[in-house]
């Protein structure tokens, strides 16, 4: 069985989209947000175990506090976060994906699943090698990503399509020894999703992320386009205008392009060097 820890997915270039960097500054952010509420809630929990009455002890909390709490169910309220920590993640992952379809240059994009944003996108660079697109990719972070999908659906919809077998074969593949993922006890069936299943969608969905990154690399005269496009759509903090003042310094003009590249895209010096040449001298270089 192919896993994470034996494909030891090795990044082949520097570039990163600037929608990565996008996503894992706002995973970051949840991640923080989700560890407090997460250590709020074990906390009130633990709490109201040891209390005479939790009854009591809800109402007492929520007069310290003023906020109006009468009952409260604690673990359906648990439940109910850890979903919520499903859902805000699977959004951030169809707002990379979106971003990614609006950044990369590919022109055509198919539809062969109104369900599935990430299989479309996938489907889109590799019709005929679908299969080599998810072994590059790495099929049990696909299969993770689609796990909770059907998670976050079933909290939006109230239809649940991940079955007790799928979820055991599924954590089967997660906490086989040669996993990245083995110490974590996920996935859950939907009525246990715990903290564990948002740290295991997390780590894919940023594994899933980098590894587009890699395997749908544009081009270099691609990201020469992609540069002078954004710098059309005067987004990004990008004026070339100012950088085209300094092509009577050409060795100021190059520094400066190597070092928009790698604020924009991640690129070292060595990946920039012959974008910086199209930039330059190329069909589509400065004016």
């Amino acid at each position: 069985m192919a896993t994470s820890k034996q494909r030891s997915f090795q990044p082949g270039t520097t570039f990163r989209f600037s929608v990565y960097r996008d996503l894992k500054c706002t995973l970051g952010q949840i991640n923080v947000a989700v560890e407090i509420a997460e250590l709020a809630m074990r906390s009130f929990e633990s709490q109201a175990r040891v209390a005479p009455s939790a009854d009591v002890f809800i109402k007492q909390m929520s007069s310290t506090h003023g906020i109006r709490v009468d009952s409260l169910d604690l673990p359906a309220a648990a439940l109910h976060m850890h979903h919520f920590y499903i859902v805000s993640v699977h959004q951030q992952f169809e707002t990379f994906l979106k971003g990614f379809k609006k950044e990369h240059p590919l022109t055509t994009w198919v539809n062969l699943d109104d369900n599935s944003l990430l299989k479309n996108v996938l489907s889109s660079f590799a019709p005929r090698q679908y299969n080599e697109m998810l072994e590059a990719i790495g099929r049990l972070e696909l299969d993770i990503a689609d796990y909770y999908r059907n998670v976050r659906n079933a909290v939006a919809h109230g239809d649940d399509k991940n079955s007790a077998q799928s979820t055991l074969r599924l954590r089967t593949r997660v906490q086989d020894p040669m996993s990245v993922y083995v110490r974590l006890p996920a996935p859950n069936r939907f009525a246990q999703t715990n903290f564990d299943d948002f740290i295991l969608f997390t780590r894919a969905v940023k594994h899933i992320a980098l590894a587009l990154c890699t395997v749908a690399r544009p081009t270099d005269p691609q990201i020469v386009e992609m540069i002078l496009r954004v710098d059309l759509t005067g987004s990004s903090g990008i004026d070339l205008s100012i950088l085209r003042k300094r092509k009577r310094r050409p060795e100021a003009l190059r520094n400066a392009l190597g070092t928009l590249l790698r604020i924009k895209y991640g690129l070292d010096r060595s990946e920039a060097q012959p974008i910086v040449d199209l930039l330059l001298s190329g069909p589509q270089a400065l004016r």
